[in-house]
Protein backbone atom coordinates (compact mmCIF):
# COMPACT_ATOMS: atom_id res chain seq x y z
CA UNK A 1 0.00 0.00 0.00
CA UNK A 2 1.42 3.36 -0.98
CA UNK A 3 1.39 6.32 1.41
CA UNK A 4 -1.33 8.90 0.92
CA UNK A 5 -0.03 11.82 -1.07
CA UNK A 6 -1.39 15.12 -2.23
CA UNK A 7 -2.36 15.52 -5.83
CA UNK A 8 0.04 17.81 -7.67
CA UNK A 9 -1.58 21.16 -8.34
CA UNK A 10 -0.74 20.73 -12.00
CA UNK A 11 -2.89 17.58 -12.03
CA UNK A 12 -6.25 19.05 -11.11
CA UNK A 13 -9.56 19.68 -12.84
CA UNK A 14 -11.55 22.93 -12.82
CA UNK A 15 -15.25 22.51 -12.14
CA UNK A 16 -17.38 24.09 -14.93
CA UNK A 17 -20.18 24.62 -12.41
CA UNK A 18 -18.64 26.23 -9.30
CA UNK A 19 -15.15 27.04 -10.70
CA UNK A 20 -13.41 25.14 -7.89
CA UNK A 21 -9.96 24.40 -9.33
CA UNK A 22 -8.38 21.86 -6.94
CA UNK A 23 -10.24 18.68 -7.90
CA UNK A 24 -7.83 15.70 -8.09
CA UNK A 25 -7.27 14.64 -11.70
CA UNK A 26 -8.79 11.18 -11.13
CA UNK A 27 -12.22 12.50 -10.05
CA UNK A 28 -15.17 12.56 -12.45
CA UNK A 29 -17.30 14.80 -10.20
CA UNK A 30 -16.42 18.01 -8.36
CA UNK A 31 -15.69 17.29 -4.69
CA UNK A 32 -17.26 20.63 -3.74
CA UNK A 33 -20.54 20.72 -5.69
CA UNK A 34 -20.73 17.29 -7.32
CA UNK A 35 -20.97 18.56 -10.90
CA UNK A 36 -19.50 16.43 -13.69
CA UNK A 37 -15.86 17.21 -14.50
CA UNK A 38 -15.76 15.26 -17.76
CA UNK A 39 -16.16 17.32 -20.90
CA UNK A 40 -17.94 15.90 -23.92
CA UNK A 41 -15.51 13.46 -25.55
CA UNK A 42 -14.26 14.30 -29.03
CA UNK A 43 -15.09 11.77 -31.73
CA UNK A 44 -12.37 9.30 -32.40
CA UNK A 45 -10.31 9.45 -35.57
CA UNK A 46 -12.16 6.42 -36.91
CA UNK A 47 -15.51 8.05 -36.25
CA UNK A 48 -14.38 11.24 -37.97
CA UNK A 49 -13.17 9.29 -41.03
CA UNK A 50 -16.46 7.38 -41.17
CA UNK A 51 -18.43 10.63 -41.13
CA UNK A 52 -16.25 12.12 -43.88
CA UNK A 53 -16.57 9.01 -46.07
CA UNK A 54 -20.33 8.93 -45.54
CA UNK A 55 -20.59 12.58 -46.52
CA UNK A 56 -18.60 12.08 -49.74
CA UNK A 57 -20.58 8.96 -50.60
CA UNK A 58 -23.85 10.85 -50.20
CA UNK A 59 -22.53 13.75 -52.24
CA UNK A 60 -21.27 11.48 -55.04
CA UNK A 61 -24.60 9.68 -55.21
CA UNK A 62 -26.39 12.97 -55.31
CA UNK A 63 -24.18 14.18 -58.15
CA UNK A 64 -24.85 10.99 -60.11
CA UNK A 65 -28.59 11.41 -59.73
CA UNK A 66 -28.37 15.07 -60.76
CA UNK A 67 -25.72 15.38 -63.49
CA UNK A 68 -26.54 19.04 -64.07
CA UNK A 69 -26.26 19.95 -60.40
CA UNK A 70 -22.51 20.43 -60.49
CA UNK A 71 -22.78 22.67 -63.52
CA UNK A 72 -25.45 24.78 -61.87
CA UNK A 73 -23.44 25.30 -58.66
CA UNK A 74 -22.38 28.86 -58.12
CA UNK A 75 -18.79 29.85 -57.49
CA UNK A 76 -17.54 29.99 -53.87
CA UNK A 77 -17.19 33.76 -54.15
CA UNK A 78 -20.82 34.15 -55.26
CA UNK A 79 -22.03 31.90 -52.40
CA UNK A 80 -20.11 34.07 -49.91
CA UNK A 81 -21.85 37.17 -51.22
CA UNK A 82 -25.22 35.44 -50.83
CA UNK A 83 -24.50 34.63 -47.19
CA UNK A 84 -23.87 38.33 -46.56
CA UNK A 85 -27.39 39.30 -47.60
CA UNK A 86 -29.27 41.13 -44.77
CA UNK A 87 -31.91 38.43 -44.39
CA UNK A 88 -29.23 35.74 -44.06
CA UNK A 89 -27.22 37.77 -41.53
CA UNK A 90 -30.39 38.26 -39.47
CA UNK A 91 -31.05 34.54 -39.58
CA UNK A 92 -27.52 33.74 -38.42
CA UNK A 93 -27.83 36.21 -35.55
CA UNK A 94 -31.12 34.63 -34.48
CA UNK A 95 -29.52 31.18 -34.52
CA UNK A 96 -26.52 32.38 -32.49
CA UNK A 97 -28.78 34.12 -29.98
CA UNK A 98 -30.87 30.96 -29.62
CA UNK A 99 -27.76 28.86 -29.02
CA UNK A 100 -26.52 31.34 -26.42
CA UNK A 101 -29.83 31.39 -24.55
CA UNK A 102 -30.10 27.59 -24.69
CA UNK A 103 -26.56 27.20 -23.33
CA UNK A 104 -27.30 29.61 -20.49
CA UNK A 105 -30.48 27.69 -19.72
CA UNK A 106 -28.61 24.38 -19.52
CA UNK A 107 -25.87 25.87 -17.33
CA UNK A 108 -28.42 27.52 -15.07
CA UNK A 109 -30.42 24.30 -14.83
CA UNK A 110 -27.29 22.30 -14.00
CA UNK A 111 -26.36 24.81 -11.31
CA UNK A 112 -29.84 24.69 -9.83
CA UNK A 113 -29.65 20.90 -9.70
CA UNK A 114 -26.23 20.92 -8.05
CA UNK A 115 -27.04 23.79 -5.71
CA UNK A 116 -30.09 21.79 -4.73
CA UNK A 117 -27.58 19.92 -2.57
CA UNK A 118 -27.02 23.23 -0.80
CA UNK A 119 -23.54 24.11 -2.01
CA UNK A 120 -22.73 27.83 -1.90
CA UNK A 121 -19.38 29.45 -2.52
CA UNK A 122 -19.90 32.79 -0.80
CA UNK A 123 -17.65 35.52 0.55
CA UNK A 124 -18.42 35.43 4.27
CA UNK A 125 -20.09 33.18 6.81
CA UNK A 126 -23.00 35.58 7.19
CA UNK A 127 -23.76 35.20 3.46
CA UNK A 128 -24.64 31.51 3.84
CA UNK A 129 -28.35 30.88 3.34
CA UNK A 130 -30.75 28.24 4.64
CA UNK A 131 -28.95 27.92 7.97
CA UNK A 132 -31.06 25.82 10.38
CA UNK A 133 -31.66 26.68 14.02
CA UNK A 134 -30.93 24.22 16.81
CA UNK A 135 -28.18 22.25 18.52
CA UNK A 136 -26.42 19.93 16.08
CA UNK A 137 -24.07 17.17 17.18
CA UNK A 138 -20.86 16.07 15.49
CA UNK A 139 -17.77 13.94 16.01
CA UNK A 140 -14.78 12.76 14.00
CA UNK A 141 -11.10 13.34 13.35
CA UNK A 142 -9.43 15.61 15.90
CA UNK A 143 -8.25 18.14 13.32
CA UNK A 144 -11.51 20.05 13.76
CA UNK A 145 -10.22 21.26 17.15
CA UNK A 146 -7.80 23.61 15.39
CA UNK A 147 -10.65 25.14 13.39
CA UNK A 148 -12.72 25.89 16.47
CA UNK A 149 -9.67 27.13 18.37
CA UNK A 150 -9.07 29.70 15.63
CA UNK A 151 -12.45 31.39 15.86
CA UNK A 152 -14.85 29.29 13.79
CA UNK A 153 -17.40 29.00 16.59
CA UNK A 154 -17.31 32.72 17.38
CA UNK A 155 -17.81 33.73 13.75
CA UNK A 156 -20.72 31.32 13.28
CA UNK A 157 -22.44 32.45 16.50
CA UNK A 158 -21.94 36.08 15.51
CA UNK A 159 -23.69 35.52 12.18
CA UNK A 160 -26.18 32.83 13.27
CA UNK A 161 -26.73 32.81 17.05
CA UNK A 162 -29.36 30.05 16.74
CA UNK A 163 -26.96 27.59 15.11
CA UNK A 164 -25.07 25.64 17.77
CA UNK A 165 -22.76 22.65 17.32
CA UNK A 166 -21.96 20.12 20.06
CA UNK A 167 -19.14 17.57 20.07
CA UNK A 168 -20.11 13.99 20.90
CA UNK A 169 -17.49 11.56 22.21
CA UNK A 170 -17.45 8.39 20.05
CA UNK A 171 -18.53 5.16 21.70
CA UNK A 172 -15.76 3.79 23.93
CA UNK A 173 -13.71 6.85 22.82
CA UNK A 174 -12.73 4.91 19.70
CA UNK A 175 -11.06 7.46 17.39
CA UNK A 176 -11.50 5.39 14.21
CA UNK A 177 -13.14 6.88 11.15
CA UNK A 178 -15.51 3.94 10.68
CA UNK A 179 -17.02 4.38 14.14
CA UNK A 180 -17.80 8.04 13.43
CA UNK A 181 -19.41 7.17 10.08
CA UNK A 182 -21.47 4.41 11.70
CA UNK A 183 -22.72 6.94 14.27
CA UNK A 184 -23.71 9.26 11.44
CA UNK A 185 -25.42 6.47 9.51
CA UNK A 186 -27.43 5.48 12.58
CA UNK A 187 -28.54 9.05 13.13
CA UNK A 188 -26.67 9.46 16.44
CA UNK A 189 -24.97 12.63 15.15
CA UNK A 190 -25.58 15.20 12.43
CA UNK A 191 -22.19 15.49 10.73
CA UNK A 192 -18.62 14.20 10.87
CA UNK A 193 -15.18 15.70 10.35
CA UNK A 194 -13.43 12.97 8.38
CA UNK A 195 -9.73 12.54 7.66
CA UNK A 196 -10.19 10.34 4.61
CA UNK A 197 -12.69 9.78 1.79
CA UNK A 198 -15.72 7.59 2.40
CA UNK A 199 -15.19 3.95 1.53
CA UNK A 200 -17.37 1.90 -0.81
CA UNK A 201 -18.33 -0.26 2.18
CA UNK A 202 -19.56 2.74 4.16
CA UNK A 203 -21.58 4.00 1.19
CA UNK A 204 -23.08 0.54 0.66
CA UNK A 205 -24.03 0.16 4.33
CA UNK A 206 -25.71 3.56 4.27
CA UNK A 207 -27.66 2.57 1.16
CA UNK A 208 -28.92 -0.54 2.94
CA UNK A 209 -30.24 1.79 5.65
CA UNK A 210 -31.99 3.79 2.94
CA UNK A 211 -29.82 6.88 3.42
CA UNK A 212 -27.19 8.62 1.34
CA UNK A 213 -23.91 9.99 2.68
CA UNK A 214 -22.51 13.25 1.33
CA UNK A 215 -18.88 14.35 1.72
CA UNK A 216 -17.26 17.67 0.83
CA UNK A 217 -13.56 18.48 0.90
CA UNK A 218 -12.79 21.51 3.07
CA UNK A 219 -8.97 21.65 3.31
CA UNK A 220 -5.58 20.05 2.69
CA UNK A 221 -3.57 18.79 5.64
CA UNK A 222 0.03 17.68 6.15
CA UNK A 223 0.73 14.68 8.38
CA UNK A 224 3.66 15.18 10.77
CA UNK A 225 5.74 12.48 12.45
CA UNK A 226 7.32 13.45 15.76
CA UNK A 227 9.66 11.84 18.28
CA UNK A 228 11.04 12.32 21.76
CA UNK A 229 13.25 15.46 21.64
CA UNK A 230 16.26 13.58 23.05
CA UNK A 231 16.44 11.36 19.99
CA UNK A 232 19.30 12.25 17.61
CA UNK A 233 17.52 11.15 14.41
CA UNK A 234 16.11 14.20 12.63
CA UNK A 235 14.89 12.86 9.30
CA UNK A 236 13.29 9.72 7.97
CA UNK A 237 11.99 8.34 4.68
CA UNK A 238 8.51 7.08 3.91
CA UNK A 239 9.99 3.64 3.23
CA UNK A 240 11.63 3.63 6.69
CA UNK A 241 8.34 4.63 8.31
CA UNK A 242 6.62 1.75 6.54
CA UNK A 243 9.30 -0.61 7.83
CA UNK A 244 8.84 0.69 11.39
CA UNK A 245 5.07 0.14 11.31
CA UNK A 246 5.46 -3.33 9.82
CA UNK A 247 8.12 -4.34 12.37
CA UNK A 248 11.05 -4.66 9.94
CA UNK A 249 12.88 -1.77 11.67
CA UNK A 250 12.69 -1.97 15.46
CA UNK A 251 15.69 0.00 16.74
CA UNK A 252 16.81 3.58 16.11
CA UNK A 253 20.38 2.43 15.53
CA UNK A 254 19.15 0.90 12.27
CA UNK A 255 18.48 4.49 11.18
CA UNK A 256 21.76 5.93 12.43
CA UNK A 257 20.51 6.82 15.90
CA UNK A 258 20.92 5.50 19.42
CA UNK A 259 20.58 1.88 20.44
CA UNK A 260 16.99 2.39 21.61
CA UNK A 261 13.92 0.34 20.77
CA UNK A 262 11.42 2.13 18.54
CA UNK A 263 8.01 2.54 20.16
CA UNK A 264 5.33 3.65 17.65
CA UNK A 265 2.28 5.37 19.14
CA UNK A 266 -0.85 5.33 16.94
CA UNK A 267 -4.53 6.15 17.39
CA UNK A 268 -5.92 3.04 15.74
CA UNK A 269 -4.98 0.53 13.10
CA UNK A 270 -7.56 1.99 10.73
CA UNK A 271 -6.22 5.49 11.30
CA UNK A 272 -2.61 4.66 10.40
CA UNK A 273 -3.64 2.42 7.52
CA UNK A 274 -5.63 5.29 5.99
CA UNK A 275 -2.25 7.02 5.58
CA UNK A 276 -0.84 4.06 3.67
CA UNK A 277 0.99 2.19 6.45
CA UNK A 278 0.45 -1.46 7.33
CA UNK A 279 0.96 -2.35 10.99
CA UNK A 280 2.20 -5.56 12.56
CA UNK A 281 2.15 -6.99 16.08
CA UNK A 282 5.94 -7.22 15.87
CA UNK A 283 6.20 -3.43 15.66
CA UNK A 284 5.72 -2.88 19.42
CA UNK A 285 2.71 -0.65 18.76
CA UNK A 286 1.12 1.41 21.55
CA UNK A 287 -2.43 2.71 21.04
CA UNK A 288 -3.62 6.10 22.32
CA UNK A 289 -7.30 7.12 22.44
CA UNK A 290 -6.63 10.65 21.18
CA UNK A 291 -3.89 12.97 19.92
CA UNK A 292 -3.33 14.64 23.28
CA UNK A 293 -2.50 11.37 25.00
CA UNK A 294 -0.40 10.28 22.03
CA UNK A 295 1.74 13.43 22.37
CA UNK A 296 2.16 12.86 26.11
CA UNK A 297 3.18 9.26 25.51
CA UNK A 298 5.89 10.28 23.04
CA UNK A 299 7.19 13.06 25.32
CA UNK A 300 7.51 10.63 28.21
CA UNK A 301 8.87 7.64 26.27
CA UNK A 302 12.45 7.55 25.06
CA UNK A 303 12.42 6.10 21.55
CA UNK A 304 8.73 6.73 20.89
CA UNK A 305 7.38 8.04 17.57
CA UNK A 306 3.92 9.41 16.84
CA UNK A 307 2.05 11.33 14.15
CA UNK A 308 -0.63 13.98 13.87
CA UNK A 309 -2.13 16.68 11.70
CA UNK A 310 0.34 19.56 11.41
CA UNK A 311 -2.39 21.86 12.72
CA UNK A 312 -2.58 20.01 16.04
CA UNK A 313 1.12 20.08 16.94
CA UNK A 314 2.62 23.10 15.18
CA UNK A 315 2.95 25.02 18.46
CA UNK A 316 4.17 22.06 20.50
CA UNK A 317 7.61 22.87 21.99
CA UNK A 318 8.30 19.52 23.65
CA UNK A 319 8.39 17.46 20.47
CA UNK A 320 10.97 16.94 17.75
CA UNK A 321 9.49 16.93 14.24
CA UNK A 322 11.06 14.69 11.63
CA UNK A 323 11.86 15.89 8.13
CA UNK A 324 10.22 13.42 5.72
CA UNK A 325 11.95 12.02 2.67
CA UNK A 326 10.63 10.46 -0.49
CA UNK A 327 12.47 8.80 -3.36
CA UNK A 328 12.65 10.85 -6.54
CA UNK A 329 10.38 9.47 -9.31
CA UNK A 330 13.16 10.07 -11.84
CA UNK A 331 15.88 8.43 -9.74
CA UNK A 332 14.92 6.15 -6.83
CA UNK A 333 18.43 6.50 -5.43
CA UNK A 334 17.83 10.21 -4.77
CA UNK A 335 15.80 11.06 -1.66
CA UNK A 336 14.05 14.44 -1.48
CA UNK A 337 13.60 15.60 2.12
CA UNK A 338 11.03 18.22 3.11
CA UNK A 339 10.40 19.66 6.61
CA UNK A 340 6.78 19.86 7.83
CA UNK A 341 7.31 23.27 9.40
CA UNK A 342 9.15 26.44 8.42
CA UNK A 343 9.64 29.11 11.05
CA UNK A 344 7.24 27.33 13.38
CA UNK A 345 4.40 27.35 10.85
CA UNK A 346 3.05 24.62 8.58
CA UNK A 347 4.95 24.26 5.32
CA UNK A 348 1.82 25.02 3.30
CA UNK A 349 3.63 25.61 0.04
CA UNK A 350 5.08 22.10 0.16
CA UNK A 351 1.69 20.70 1.22
CA UNK A 352 -0.14 22.33 -1.69
CA UNK A 353 2.53 21.62 -4.33
CA UNK A 354 2.86 17.96 -3.42
CA UNK A 355 6.56 18.12 -2.51
CA UNK A 356 5.80 17.06 1.06
CA UNK A 357 5.30 13.26 1.10
CA UNK A 358 2.24 12.96 3.36
CA UNK A 359 -0.71 15.19 2.52
CA UNK A 360 -4.39 14.31 2.76
CA UNK A 361 -7.72 15.93 2.02
CA UNK A 362 -10.07 16.71 4.88
CA UNK A 363 -13.82 16.24 4.57
CA UNK A 364 -17.08 17.11 6.24
CA UNK A 365 -19.68 14.34 5.93
CA UNK A 366 -23.43 14.35 6.52
CA UNK A 367 -26.35 12.13 5.58
CA UNK A 368 -29.44 13.07 3.61
CA UNK A 369 -31.64 12.92 6.70
CA UNK A 370 -33.27 16.39 6.85
CA UNK A 371 -31.52 17.68 10.00
CA UNK A 372 -28.18 16.13 9.09
CA UNK A 373 -28.28 17.51 5.57
CA UNK A 374 -29.28 20.98 6.74
CA UNK A 375 -26.63 21.16 9.48
CA UNK A 376 -23.85 19.50 7.49
CA UNK A 377 -24.50 21.64 4.43
CA UNK A 378 -24.50 24.81 6.52
CA UNK A 379 -21.22 23.88 8.24
CA UNK A 380 -19.67 22.99 4.87
CA UNK A 381 -20.73 26.35 3.46
CA UNK A 382 -19.35 28.17 6.50
CA UNK A 383 -15.98 26.52 5.95
CA UNK A 384 -16.00 26.94 2.16
CA UNK A 385 -16.74 30.66 2.31
CA UNK A 386 -13.71 32.89 1.84
CA UNK A 387 -13.98 33.83 5.52
CA UNK A 388 -14.14 30.17 6.51
CA UNK A 389 -11.17 29.33 4.30
CA UNK A 390 -9.21 32.10 6.01
CA UNK A 391 -9.86 30.29 9.31
CA UNK A 392 -8.75 27.07 7.63
CA UNK A 393 -5.50 28.80 6.68
CA UNK A 394 -4.97 30.26 10.16
CA UNK A 395 -5.47 26.79 11.62
CA UNK A 396 -2.42 25.40 9.81
CA UNK A 397 -4.21 23.79 6.87
CA UNK A 398 -4.09 24.64 3.18
CA UNK A 399 -7.27 26.34 2.00
CA UNK A 400 -9.02 25.07 -1.13
CA UNK A 401 -10.30 28.49 -2.17
CA UNK A 402 -7.80 31.28 -2.67
CA UNK A 403 -9.44 34.66 -2.92
CA UNK A 404 -6.41 36.03 -4.76
CA UNK A 405 -6.56 33.48 -7.59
Amino acid sequence: MNPLQNQNTNKTKVCPNCSYDANPIHLTKCEICGASLDSNPNPSKGEQETKILSYHAMRNNSDKDNPSKKDNQKSPRWRSLEILKPQNILGILVILLSLYLWQNYLVSKAKDQELGEGIELVKSIEDVSNVPSGIFSFTGEGYFAALFANGLTEEIVKAFPNFESKYVVPHNQDPSYSVAIEMLSRGDIDFVFNGRPLTSTELAKATLQNIRLQERAIALDGIVFYVNPELSVSRITIKQLMDIMSGRITNWKQLGGEDIAIAPVILSQENIESLGFDVSDSANITYAPNHTLAVRKVINTNGAIGYASASLVQNQQLLKFLTLGKASPANPEVINYTPPFLGGESNKEAFSQGTYPLVRRLYLVNSDRPLSQAAGTAMSNFLLSYQGQAIVDQSGFVSLRNQNK
